[in-house]
């Protein structure tokens, strides 16, 4: 992000480095972030945890209340049914849920 974005000239911005699972459970965080972007890809797809409730309701807790959550989520023909499901989980753990097609992938805003 630092290198190919310049987010290292963005004042009170704080990036994080760390196994997702992990820090997104970790009792001990107190930090609240007015917007959490959550883009985790192995290859075509994203693992397997990150589409869970238990995993959005954790990222969730990070959030400030009024906070946003983006997810980027890769869109394919046959992927739409589970874009379809993942949306459905988002709008069980968030107030407010959109989605928006940008060429092969779907972003997904939400509002806590």
């Amino acid at each position: 992000g630092k290198q190919y974005f310049g987010l290292d000239t963005l004042p009170h911005l704080s990036l994080v480095a760390q196994d997702a699972r992990i820090y997104v459970k970790d009792p001990s965080s107190k930090e609240k972030y007015d917007l959490v972007i959550v883009d985790l890809y192995t290859g075509n797809g994203v693992p397997s945890f990150v589409t869970g409730k238990p995993f959005l309701a954790a990222v969730r807790r990070l959030v400030r209340p009024g906070g946003r959550m983006i997810m980027n989520y890769f869109d394919e023909k046959d992927q739409s049914r589970t874009s379809q499901i993942l949306f459905d989980t988002l709008t069980f753990v968030y107030r407010h849920v959109e989605r928006k097609a940008v060429l092969r992938n779907i972003f997904f805003y939400v509002i806590k």
